[in-house]
């Protein structure tokens, strides 16, 4: 499963952030060491270890940093590769819920397609649905699965786990 992380930029964040990025092709250690150079070079990352075995990157976020995932991903492609996932815990106090089914997250809106929102401090594993994260064929299905129309098919989506 994947799970979603958005731009962490509000001043309570202070704990540095894991995330575990699926990367699409990462087939070898010139891949890896490829994929990994680029996101070394990104502001907000404090460290990056390589899988190619479950074809991943670690991701250690640096605290009160602005953490874009847009500039993650952007530096996976110019690598050559793609992404197809992001995996976070999120905690309640990263997002702003606007209503019963959206909340917003670094700027972005999102619809919420299941699961129960993250309370307290214990944070929960969420997943991101959208153009930029995900193959099209598996991003359709999902949608399909919760019958999303198709008015609101180009829309940011969330899945609590």
């Amino acid at each position: 499963m994947c799970f979603l992380f958005g731009g962490l930029q509000d001043p309570s964040w202070s704990q540095p952030v894991l995330v575990k990025m699926g990367i699409n092709g990462l087939t070898c250690s010139a891949c890896a060491r490829s994929v990994e150079m680029q996101i070394r070079k990104l502001p907000f990352v404090r460290d990056v270890v390589m899988d190619i075995a479950g074809t991943e990157a670690s991701v250690l976020i640096a605290p009160d940093r602005s953490f874009l995932p847009e500039k993650l991903m952007k530096a996976v492609y110019k690598a050559g590769f793609s992404v197809r996932d992001f995996r976070v815990r999120m905690n309640a106090s990263e997002f702003r819920v606007i209503s019963s089914n959206r909340l917003e997250w670094a700027g972005s809106e999102y619809i919420i397609l299941s699961g129960h929102l993250p309370d307290g401090r214990q944070g929960s594993e969420a997943r991101i649905i959208a153009r930029k994260y995900l193959p099209e064929s598996e991003r359709k299905e999902i949608l399909d699965s919760y019958s999303i129309d198709p008015q609101n098919r180009k829309s940011k989506f969330i899945l609590f786990l």
